[in-house]
């Protein structure tokens, strides 16, 4: 489910009018709206972005209060310290101790490692952007970001759902043999890659375009299907 503001019948049409595909006249005047996106397609935390035409953009300002930019950085400097500093410890505490690595500690390891993986190498540098509305890291990293984002996402699932059913064979079939440690391995493998396979469209689309937002030449770090913008392309929703 996508959690949008301010988007309008005016801006839809300008999306399927207007060809993104080509770089933004600099004289261009737009805004950059952000959409928290909160399905399987995007980056949970990913602020992926829609360049819209200032004259149809919302008239609220794109630059934080102070007060709010200094709430954001502290909360989600902690929620980053968190999520960082306990996956570490729970892959630590599994891999230092013998005894603790059992089928289902080797999923909840694999589920900390995603989880590690989208806390340090997207959330990260997506706040910073989402702060600043300019992406600093270059068209390479952002290629990047958004993959890993939608892989991590996939394995984690894809992790919830092995451990389910090693719980439910534990559970409903008690009597037979419980799934191997080297079963375990192959599965998390397959995983991973079949995470990687979904995850390539949006290697392959991720892209960034400069705009000018009050005079400022800045950079979107964004999805550009070959249909048009998320919002406007079915490819998205495939």
């Amino acid at each position: 489910m996508d959690i949008m503001y301010n988007i309008s019948l005016e801006r839809q049409k300008f999306y399927a009018t207007h060809d993104f595909n080509s770089q933004i006249p600099e004289s261009r005047d737009v805004e950059v709206v952000y959409t928290w996106n909160m399905d399987f397609n995007r980056s949970i935390l990913g602020a992926a972005t829609m360049l819209v035409p200032k004259a149809t953009a919302s008239p609220s300002s794109n630059t934080m209060p102070t007060w709010a930019h200094n709430s954001w950085v502290c909360l989600f400097t902690a929620m980053l310290a968190v999520a960082i500093g306990g996956n570490v410890i729970v892959i630590w505490i599994v891999t230092a101790h013998r005894r603790m690595r059992t089928v289902t500690n080797y999923f909840l390891v694999n589920l900390s490692f995603a989880d590690l993986m989208m806390a340090s190498l997207n959330c990260l540098f997506n706040f910073i952007y989402m702060l600043h509305s300019d992406w600093v890291f270059g068209v390479r990293y952002c290629q990047l970001s958004n993959f890993i984002a939608n892989v991590t996402v996939a394995a984690s699932v894809f992790t919830l759902t092995g451990i389910s059913f090693d719980r439910y064979q534990a559970i409903v079939r008690p009597m037979r043999p419980r799934m191997s440690k080297t079963c375990s391995l192959v599965m998390i493998a397959c995983i991973w890659i079949s995470g990687m396979l979904l995850a390539i469209p949006c290697l392959l689309y991720s892209t960034t375009k400069e705009y000018r937002s009050k005079g400022i030449l800045k950079t979107a770090c964004l999805l550009s299907w070959p249909d048009g913008l998320p919002d406007v392309s079915y490819m998205d929703f495939v």
